[in-house]
């Protein structure tokens, strides 16, 4: 019969006398794994005999990466499982340890770096929020020009000291009135200027917000690229392969925004 905690406790059926148990989980699972090809009591001795020193059989299992169990026999009650045959129990046990501490190590490294991703998604969607806002504003910069343009053609009718004026938008479709504001100490001739000055300003800062928005759009797809690789790295080495091409993206990202802020 099964006990409690998955030990293997064996009856006789005369008279309900303990004969043999086994308090070993593991082993207790084996019984039962085996017992699906043979009876109970004889699957329980093929198991017991790995207990004489002569038929040890140190054996790590994996899964994968995924350390399963040390054992003195070949365990069945892992058919997809890999083993590893060593010398003795101590060894089986410095690789299975080992194993574990390549586990956690594997695990904190992915934690890096999908922290670091993580972190570096959200300082591209950022950024991509504000080149956004100020693109839409670089947009405006033909109001500049219109309101120039408007002011060139009314020069007889607005004077030196006014702070605003309104005229018919003639670029407008509905050709609706328009309010400009001026500077009252400038001729109505230095105002439009001005609107001028602010129209190419304006244009040469809409180029160059169009180009940050497409270097952007580039580092977001390394981005999507960098993480594709580390859903599939599986092994340390990869990991570590990972954040080198991560540190040397960042140094040439970071030389190239200095390259280009000389200019």
């Amino acid at each position: 019969m099964m006990g409690k905690h998955s030990n293997i406790i064996l009856i006789d059926a005369t008279d309900d006398r303990i004969l043999e148990s086994l308090k070993t989980p593991t082993l207790a699972k084996e019984v039962v794994a085996r017992a699906a090809e043979t009876e109970l009591w004889d699957a329980y001795q093929q198991v017991i005999t790995y207990f004489d020193p002569k038929h040890v059989s140190p054996q790590l299992f994996t899964d994968g990466n995924e350390p399963i169990a040390v054992s003195a026999l070949p365990l069945q009650q892992f058919p997809n499982a890999t083993s590893q045959a060593f010398d003795t129990m101590s060894d089986a046990f410095c690789a299975y340890y080992d194993a574990i501490t390549l586990k956690e190590h594997i695990a904190s490294e992915h934690r890096t770096l999908t922290q670091a991703l993580k972190k570096q998604k959200g300082i591209l969607r950022r950024k991509a929020k504000a080149l956004q806002t100020d693109l839409e504003r670089a947009e405006k910069s033909d109001d500049y020009r219109i309101q120039g343009e408007l002011i060139l053609a009314n020069l007889h009718t607005i004077t030196r000291g006014q702070t605003q004026v309104e005229l018919q938008n003639y670029y407008s479709p509905e050709l609706e009135k328009l309010t400009i504001h001026l500077n009252p100490e400038q001729t109505p001739s230095d105002n439009a200027q001005a609107y001028f000055k602010k129209y190419t300003k304006a244009k040469r800062g809409r180029s160059r917000i169009q180009q940050l928005i497409s270097d952007l759009d580039a580092d977001q797809e390394t981005l999507q690229l960098y993480t594709s690789k580390l859903e599939s790295a599986d092994t340390l080495e990869a990991l570590q392969r990972l954040r080198a091409e991560l540190s040397r993206a960042a140094i040439s990202r970071h030389n190239s925004v200095e390259s280009r802020s000389r200019w």
